[in-house]
């Protein structure tokens, strides 16, 4: 480590090479900062690229009359009406032949419109002409209907209008249209609803209500909010918890160091299925929602307060990702800890954009004696990238390089390829995902030094890490002598 450690401190931003070697760990991530996640509810969600960035009330209200018309083959025109007094509905949008009624005022009373609203029942007539239910003046003379379906329109249980999906032919409409309108009635409800408390709030923030309406009419929108507060629900109660998986000295079985994980326990009462959602797949969802570094830091925090008397000195890798190591938290985190024993983990997954503010940021931590690492080498191109221009001390080989390096040559000559690499830029190799003793006993004779997987030790409470580490460095010992032991029969063999 000695020649690692004098190669890092030469280091500078000015002097980073631009190809070279270096990084970490994390999950696909992208963040605002760390104010602004706490800011206006307005910024609470992004829509995505090509959704709609301001949707007006009533163009909301016409997309839904516009919908009615496209789904119910029958019909040939749609209103939308509200309820503008005890005795009088307003018509807001329209569609087909009803278009240019829009802003006429209906009589409730004896209209198969009010019937509809007075008993919160959809309603159907079949021909207007002989229905007692139906103000004939106002349908045969103004609108020209001889059926439609009224369906009424309520939100939080109070009356709010009717959406009248007619037609000029009798008995155009079916039970399977009723049905479904029917069916329908409680969203276009809410949805017209939504939209018609937007225009009639003269305090609203004209911005924030497009944007409100935008995320209910956008679903990916509507899904972000949900997720943002899932996860500053786990920020608040810090449902999760810190373990530490062993990496292990192949020649001497002695413990070298352990990364630190997170585990998001939170038994599903937060609707995101307890654990059976994998870390990267929560960092993921938080940057999504612009919570990534806020969480990212606080899972950071949390693994360095967790291994306070680490056994033996043994290394700390920690995962974050570039936006996060721009944060003047992480300096602040490590200000009581000897920077000799961690190690920053970058991922392989992030997309860098900047590689020079980058290595700039990472130089700071470099230069008090942190070292970097990049994870997952080998599952992407983007690791190979991080390398070339960050110059990493620790190359992590992926699970996707040793799951099955023992029976297939070209992962063998992937793995070598990378140790040579290794050599020749006086980095570190240390191999993940090791499952089993053949993988293991391929990996020692490729040359790589150290490694960690659930074949040696699965990541441990702090509690339970001194008993898993004797385990694991008992099972590289017995495996490093079997090897021995097999290879020297072989051996003897062939000399007969």
């Amino acid at each position: 480590m000695s020649s690692t450690r004098a190669r890092t401190a030469q280091r500078s931003p000015a002097a980073a090479p631009t190809s070279g070697a270096g990084a970490g760990q994390g999950a696909e991530r992208r963040a605002a900062d760390t104010e602004a996640e706490e800011g206006a509810p307005g910024e609470r969600a992004s829509l995505p690229a090509g959704a709609p960035g301001a949707i007006e009330p009533l163009v909301l209200m016409q997309r839904v009359a516009d919908q009615a018309l496209g789904m119910i083959a029958a019909a040939d025109g749609v209103l939308v009406g509200l309820v503008a007094d005890e005795s009088h509905l307003r018509c807001v949008c329209g569609a087909g032949h009803l278009a240019g009624f829009v802003g006429h005022r209906m009589v409730l009373e004896g209209s198969l419109a009010g019937r509809a609203i007075e008993a919160n029942e959809t309603l159907k007539t079949d021909d207007s002409e002989t229905d007692e239910r139906v103000n004939r003046d106002e349908a045969e003379l103004a609108f020209n209907v001889r059926s439609g379906v009224c369906v009424p329109l309520a939100r939080w249980g109070a009356p709010i209008g009717v959406l009248s999906v007619s037609s000029s032919r009798r008995g155009a409409f079916s039970e399977r249209d009723v049905d479904l309108l029917r069916g329908l009635a409680g969203f276009v409800g809410a949805v017209v609803g939504a939209a018609a408390d937007l225009m009639g709030s003269a305090g609203t923030d004209a911005g924030l209500a497009r944007q409100f309406v935008a995320n209910v009419l956008n679903p990916v929108g509507a899904h972000d909010v949900a997720v943002r507060a899932q996860v500053r629900r786990v920020l608040e109660t810090r449902s999760f918890s810190i373990v530490f998986q062993p990496i292990f000295d192949l020649c001497s079985g002695a413990l070298f160091g352990v990364e630190a994980l997170a585990r998001f326990g939170t038994g599903g009462e937060n609707g995101d299925g307890g654990t059976s959602l994998p870390p990267d797949v929560w960092i993921e969802r938080a940057h999504r929602a612009g919570l990534g570094v806020e969480l990212e830091l606080e899972l950071f925090r949390a693994a360095v307060s967790s291994a306070e008397g680490l056994l033996g000195g043994a290394m700390l890798t920690l995962n974050l990702g570039p936006d996060a190591l721009a944060s003047p938290r992480v300096q602040e985190v490590l200000a009581d800890v000897d920077p000799a024993g961690i190690v920053i983990e970058l991922t392989e997954h992030v997309k860098v954009d900047d590689y020079p503010q980058l290595a700039e940021n990472l130089w700071t931590l470099r230069e008090r004696g942190v070292y970097l690492a990049i994870d997952d080498t080998g599952a992407g191109f983007s690791s190979l990238m991080h390398i070339l221009k960050l110059a990493p001390d620790f190359i992590k080989l992926d699970r996707a390089l040793t799951t099955g390096i023992d029976v297939d040559p070209v992962l063998r000559a992937l793995a070598g390829s990378l140790v040579r690499f290794a050599d020749e830029t006086d980095a570190v190799l240390i191999a993940e995902g090791v499952e089993n003793g053949a993988e293991l006993a391929v990996l020692r004779d490729l040359g790589v030094r150290y490694a960690q997987g659930f074949h040696l030790a699965r990541p441990q409470p702090m509690k339970s890490l001194a008993a898993a580490s004797r385990r694991g460095a008992s099972r590289v010992l017995r495996q490093r002598h079997h090897v021995a032991v097999v290879r020297g029969a072989q051996a003897a063999q062939s000399v007969r």
